[in-house]
């Protein structure tokens, strides 16, 4: 019986063993998830901290974007404006002019001097409204209003008049409406 006896010890302190090794490794785990948790409790708080401060920092360039936008709209807004009543203007100016030109090729009582005069005047107060390469185009009606104000003879006036009228009405309207942005519906 002894035998039995130091089998059934033995057994028993194997079993005991094992019991506490599978509690051992159950408290392990238990601290184990436990510290698992706190660190991504941990992190969580941080990342919602991060995330809150840049969502701030988002939304403090948000609202200096919005700000810079308004001033845009204002400063471009009203020069838009200005730009467009001074085009409106010019063209007017060199629309009643090649009207005038062409009626005093009927009527050589017509003075077209003072007009040529009132349009080149209004182009060079407002030149720094237009771009470079339509500066240049108006320059070349200019030149032909000037030679028109010269008086030339008769067939030099018709030739002149006619290439007026297609600077005017083909090449500055076109260049215009490019400026304008208004559509061509021709």
């Amino acid at each position: 019986m002894a035998l039995n006896e130091a089998f059934s010890t033995i057994l028993a302190a194997a079993g005991s063993v094992a019991a506490i090794g599978f509690l051992a490794k159950l408290f392990a785990n238990s601290i184990a998830s436990a510290a698992i948790k706190r660190y991504e409790l941990v992190n969580a708080q941080a990342l919602e901290e991060q995330k809150l401060t840049h969502q701030k920092e988002l939304e403090d360039i948000k609202s200096q974007l919005v700000k810079l936008q308004k001033e845009h709209e204002i400063v471009f807004g009203n020069l838009y404006v200005k730009r467009e009543k001074v085009v409106i203007n010019l063209y007017k100016l060199m629309s009643e002019l090649a009207l005038l030109a062409e009626h005093k090729q009927k009527d050589s009582s017509i003075e077209i001097n003072t007009k040529c005069a009132a349009l080149i005047d209004y182009f060079e107060l407002n030149r720094l409204y237009f771009p470079q390469d339509i500066a240049r185009e108006i320059n070349g009606v200019i030149n032909t209003v000037f030679h028109l104000g010269n008086d030339p003879e008769h067939e030099k006036y018709e030739q002149l008049v006619f290439q007026l009228k297609i600077q005017v009405y083909d090449q500055m309207e076109s260049a215009f409406r490019e400026l304008l942005k208004i559509e061509d519906y021709r």
